[in-house]
């Protein structure tokens, strides 16, 4: 927003994380192996399972964001556009359930007691990515 550059450091392995949430393989319990990223949909994978809930697509979604604006998915396929499509979509659907626009029913659908405000945070996070990125002037998501 202060049009400077940030630190190169920020994008420190992301590639690897990355690549990592779509490529790399773990074996379920019931003997099958998955990926993190479930091809084809916007459902999240978690090996260990999750204590904290049961849907977090939002926070994959932002991730993918970052990604794709940074252009840090060389080489992985499919690109983090297309996850951000499904993880934002998956999103949209849960918030669908719902006349308020809120997210999360059941407390066990999300275990954190901010789960709404986080969700609120993380789409004000996004919004300002894509301004920076993609405003009238010129882009100013860059590193140093």
């Amino acid at each position: 927003m202060a049009d400077r550059s940030a630190p190169r450091a920020a994008l420190h392995n992301i590639t690897r994380v990355y690549s990592a949430l779509v490529d790399k393989p773990f074996t379920a319990p019931d003997g099958t192996v998955k990926t993190i990223y479930q091809p084809g949909s916007g459902r999240i994978h978690y090996p260990e399972g999750n204590d904290w809930g049961t849907h977090f697509p939002f926070y994959f979604g932002n991730f993918d964001l970052l990604v794709s604006l940074t252009a840090q998915d060389t080489g992985i396929d499919p690109a983090a556009a297309t996850w951000e499509r499904l993880h934002n979509e998956e999103q949209l659907s849960l918030m669908a359930r719902f006349t308020d626009g809120r997210t999360y029913g059941a407390s066990g659908e999300n275990t954190y007691y901010g789960r709404e405000h986080r969700i609120g945070a993380m789409a004000g996070q996004a919004f300002l990515t894509l301004f920076v990125a993609r405003n009238t002037t010129k882009n100013r998501l860059r590193f140093a």
